[in-house]
């Protein structure tokens, strides 16, 4: 299934500190005509799955409103927000969305750290709020953009029991920002946070924790795919494109943010007006095709290559390994197909 990452505005209520739109001008809008964008779904025979994201959509509930109900037959709708607004929008707008992602990094401290005073008890009200009104999926994503909190992040959302998945990525600037230091502390988390993770599985409670399980489910088909071409996890430029409020299409939404006011001009793929799905898949980075776990990792991101990155998910992988059937025999199988389909919402790989 097709994925688009659609940008409905470039404006955000935050200024979190990895953020590329922090101290950038934007616009509460779309520039081009919608009829482009409703002509493109239509150019489709499947459904597509669109991502609602910004700056922050949440800003733009008559938009989003506008898109569903002329869209509603042809796609699936997710919304990713920092949660901080989701008081604002009408219960009958939530329920449209399959899932909703929420950023959320890590407990109060760390998030305050990041995101600003107040933001953390903020988003945890509105979730609260939500849940009693709705049982919608909710995905906790975190973004690692520093050493530390990331136990104690995972603990605060497991013990939350709001979200029915997590989702960790490392912030692809890491390279640039003492690496050392930030392996050093995540290789010491990674595997007390897979020991909590199994403790909450012995507990009978199951949080989709999507590096793990996609991983896992990696290994279970690793025979046959290290006979089989592999790509990257979240599909750039092959499933998955990125359109900005401009409407050029980009073959991954960080595209849209690493350099210049329209982006990134490498990785352009063409103009909504074109009518059409634009296919660009990327090759994978020479250095990775002489890998021993390629076919799991699958290059990971486009964008960043360093080692530390290597080395964490070569971490991830060993660790979920060795746990292997421990953890066979602990995830429940009548919720394993959907706990999959969320993986594929994701990276997998962070």
């Amino acid at each position: 299934m097709k994925w688009i990452n659609l940008y409905v505005n470039s404006v955000c209520n935050l200024t979190c500190k990895y953020c590329y739109y922090q101290n950038k001008p934007g616009k509460p809008y779309i520039e081009y005509q919608l009829d482009y964008l409703f002509d493109l779904i239509m150019s489709e025979r499947e459904k597509i799955i669109i991502c609602f994201t910004g700056g922050e959509p949440t800003l733009s509930p008559k938009l989003l409103e506008t898109l569903i109900d002329r869209l509603q037959d042809r796609c699936f709708f997710v919304l990713q927000t920092n949660g901080t607004l989701l008081h604002t929008l009408p219960i009958e707008l939530i329920q449209s969305f399959h899932h909703i992602r929420i950023s959320i990094d890590g407990n109060r401290e760390y998030m305050e750290q990041v995101r600003g005073i107040g933001t953390f008890d903020k988003l945890m009200e509105n979730v609260i709020k939500i849940k009693h009104k709705c049982d919608i999926p909710l995905l906790a994503r975190m973004t690692l953009s520093q050493p530390g909190g990331f136990l104690d992040g995972i603990r605060t959302i497991i013990a939350s029991k709001l979200f029915a998945h997590v989702y960790w990525q490392l912030d692809n600037d890491l390279g640039g920002k003492l690496p050392e230091k930030f392996y050093d502390s995540y290789s010491l988390e990674l595997p007390a946070v897979l020991d909590m993770w199994i403790q909450s599985l012995n507990e009978g409670q199951f949080i989709n924790a999507i590096p793990f399980l996609g991983v896992y489910s990696l290994l279970k088909t690793e025979f046959i795919r290290k006979n089989e071409t592999w790509y990257y996890h979240c599909g750039p430029g092959r499933t998955m494109i990125a359109i900005d409020t401009k409407g050029i299409i980009y073959s991954c939404p960080e595209g849209v943010s690493r350099s210049g006011k329209d982006g990134n001009p490498s990785d352009v793929i063409g103009h909504i007006s074109d009518g059409k799905f634009v296919v660009s898949p990327h090759q994978a980075k020479k250095i990775c095709l002489k890998c021993s776990i390629r076919h799991l990792c699958g290059g990971r991101c486009i964008w960043t290559y360093h080692p530390m990155y290597c080395h964490s998910t070569r971490l991830l992988v060993n660790l979920v390994r060795s746990h292997f059937e421990k953890l066979d025999s602990l995830i429940p199988r009548n919720t394993l197909k959907e706990s999959l389909n969320a993986v594929n919402w994701t990276e997998v790989i962070p």
